[in-house]
């Protein structure tokens, strides 16, 4: 049988960095290495004379309830002040279901989160696509 793992699983062993809720987290931090890991959807990502672009927050003050709509603004916050940033690219099982659920996510790429952009609906980050193989582990952090 094939071992599936999830995406609470991939922060904590592939990246390491562990979500601060397993139900309600839309990211985590590692903050001994600065970096900021957010769930992005696939259906998110958009084309245009720059490249592609992901939106990582929407303004919606119907969310503000939510744990997760919450720690993903200190999220962002920590990526406007010089965290460095990272996708996990997820595909929704209904993109129109609310809350959305997971269907599936991208183990083999990450997307590195570069400039950002800001409208009146919400907060957009350019990406470059990062094979999962090239990602590295601070020093201090590889297991021997």
């Amino acid at each position: 049988m094939k071992n599936k793992m999830g995406i609470n699983q991939f922060f904590e062993d592939i990246l390491r960095a562990k979500p601060k809720n397993p139900r309600w987290s839309w990211g985590a931090v590692d903050f001994r290495s600065n970096r900021v890991f957010l769930k992005v959807w696939k259906d998110n990502i958009k084309s245009d004379d720059g490249g592609e672009r992901v939106k990582i927050y929407w303004k919606d003050p119907a969310r503000e309830q939510s744990h997760g709509y919450v720690e993903r603004g200190t999220h962002v916050e920590a990526i406007k002040n010089g965290a460095h940033g990272f996708g996990i690219v997820c595909r929704a099982r209904d993109p129109h279901e609310k809350p959305r659920t997971i269907a599936d996510f991208e183990k083999d790429a990450l997307v590195r989160l570069g400039a950002l952009s800001e409208d009146t609906r919400g907060i957009y980050a350019r990406m470059k696509w990062m094979p999962i193989s090239e990602f590295k582990l601070p020093q201090s952090k590889i297991r021997r």
